[in-house]
């Protein structure tokens, strides 16, 4: 592969656009991401305080990568280069242009000699709902460390996990086709493209600056554990992890401790009440972004990336749904939302898979019917009940160490503009 020398020009435009647009209030955000931007923005202005850069060549050199040597390999962009989204390349933006000043190496390119601080983040959390392209673009990452990290290093180890075999060949197979149709074909040796198990399965760089390394489908199910010595990991999905996955995430997260710059990017919908390995790295991740915006520090490593509805948004508004989807009208399509919207608003067990995968906020294992958002919409004026109105009433004696209460419903004989019935509901309850 051919050493390419990027120009800094459109990425730069296209994240300063992306930062006005959400602090302007055009682009329609969440809290976290809004956060994000104003890390960001603190950053710019006051990093080299602790030892950071920003080094726009480095930066626009990676979100260069993905429309010159990517190309999507599957549905209606099929074949086309990869051109990122706003969100995505302030994320890749982000992601590789803040550096160290204190680690910096010489990287050849065109014939001269530059040099490039070692990245300053470690970790990446990346939360958005279903459908905006999460997957692709860690597979698209992948390949961008694998042959074209700066600063360079050759016999680097990527891996693709998830919690079985299986799952991590999915997103694995991703970056093979990517890689299979683009010129980085040339100089790579690809083993197991058309396995059904993930075992076996290699992509090694053959030839140029990164020779000798090697991106592989990692499962918790997985044989070989020890010893990963990973440059990179992509974490797929890290909402399906369980407990029993905990061994395999520390190895992970710990076992790049020898390379100079590892890094680990997490790609992730939001979970459930199991989801334990996710919540810990959720948590973490919003404290750090939402500390970074005020100007403090909890992890200057980590980057955190969380795009979902807020607290008391309602997730059949479609006005909110654009924060839990950077993607919307792109890949996420809003006919795709309006009609999961509309079986959400008939069926609770729709409502609960709707509001996790749709608007990327947490649900319980076992949800509430009608959640708050949802009873607060019937919090209007109702007319007295009048003697002689049709009444449906119960009540429950408790004898002992129980409460007591009875409860009333009036059907009102009217509907409002939606057509729903009203009812009128009192009711009691007594404890001695």
């Amino acid at each position: 592969m051919g050493e390419r020398m990027t120009k800094p020009s459109q990425p730069q435009e296209i994240v300063d656009a992306y930062v006005e647009s959400v602090v302007s209030g055009d682009r329609v955000v969440g809290t976290y991401e809004r956060h994000a931007v104003d890390r960001y923005r603190h950053d710019q202005e006051h990093a080299y305080q602790r030892g950071w850069y920003f080094d726009t060549f480095a930066a626009t050199h990676a979100v260069s990568f993905f429309p010159d040597c990517m190309t999507h390999s599957l549905g209606e962009w099929a074949d086309e280069p990869f051109e990122l989204s706003p969100w995505q390349t302030f994320l890749i933006w982000n992601l590789h242009g803040w550096r160290s000043y204190d680690e910096k190496y010489p990287v050849e390119l065109d014939g001269r000699t530059v040099y490039v601080g070692a990245r300053r983040f470690r970790k990446a959390f990346v939360s958005v709902a279903r459908k905006n392209g999460k997957t692709s673009l860690a597979a698209a990452e992948a390949a961008h460390l694998l042959y074209d990290d700066l600063p360079r290093e050759r016999g680097g180890r990527g891996f693709c996990a998830a919690t079985k075999q299986q799952q991590a060949l999915l997103a694995w197979s991703e970056t093979q086709r990517m890689v299979s149709q683009s010129d980085l074909d040339d100089v790579s040796h690809i083993l197991g493209e058309n396995s059904a198990t993930g075992v076996g399965c290699a992509i090694t760089v053959t030839s140029g600056p990164q020779t000798g390394s090697v991106f592989v489908p990692l499962g918790s199910d997985s044989t070989t554990q020890d010893g990963l010595n990973p440059s990179f990991v992509i974490k797929d999905e890290i909402h399906e992890w369980r407990r029993k996955h905990r061994k395999l995430n520390e190895k992970l997260s710990t076992g790049g401790a020898s390379r100079r710059q590892p890094l680990e990017l997490i790609i992730t919908t939001a979970g459930d009440d199991d989801s334990e390995i996710w919540e810990e790295e959720s948590e973490f991740a919003c404290r750090v972004v939402e500390a970074g915006a005020r100007g403090h520090v909890v992890d200057d490593t980590v980057f955190a990336f969380i795009c979902t509805i807020d607290e008391d948004d309602d997730p059949l508004d479609e006005a909110c749904w654009p924060k839990a989807n950077p993607n919307i009208d792109i890949s996420c399509k809003r006919k795709y939302l309006q009609a999961q919207a509309n079986e959400a608003r008939e069926k609770p067990s729709a409502l609960n898979s709707f509001i996790r995968y749709n608007t990327n906020r947490r649900v319980g294992s076992f949800e509430q019917a009608y959640p708050s958002y949802l009873w607060n919409r019937g919090n209007q004026s109702f007319p007295e009940p009048k003697p002689g109105d049709l009444c449906f009433a119960s009540f429950d004696i408790g004898r002992t160490n129980d409460w007591a209460a009875w409860a009333a419903v009036f059907p009102q004989q009217f509907t409002d503009d939606n057509g729903a019935k009203k009812w009128r509901n009192r009711s009691r309850s007594y404890v001695q």
